[in-house]
């Protein structure tokens, strides 16, 4: 598989949004918790439009052999990268006015 690909894979696709619900979770709570925690916290955090794509993740996880909540894979990877880049401008966001404020 490409770099260009990484996306259509199940596993990278569970890898990136657990991830970054960890990330999100640990950055508004100061502590570290177990990945299913963190996407539970990230469900009640974000506009529903980003929550298919964990309902996605978590099926992937669980190894559910029920079929994939996306048409098509390249759909799929779309909605992980808007997830991405919207919790990644939230963050940047979030906690670029709290440090500016601590200066």
């Amino acid at each position: 598989m490409n770099e260009k690909d990484i996306f259509l894979s199940d596993e990278w696709i569970e890898f990136a949004v657990l991830t970054i619900c960890r990330i999100l979770y640990t950055l508004d709570n100061k502590s570290i918790t177990t990945k299913i925690k963190s996407v539970q916290y990230t469900l009640i955090s974000i506009p529903n439009e980003y929550k298919l794509i964990i309902e996605e993740a978590i099926r992937i996880r669980k190894n559910s052999c029920v079929k994939s909540l996306y048409e098509t894979k390249f759909e799929r990877e779309n909605e992980l990268k808007c997830f991405m880049n919207y919790l990644i401008g939230y963050c940047n966001k979030k906690y670029n006015l709290v440090a500016e404020n601590l200066l």
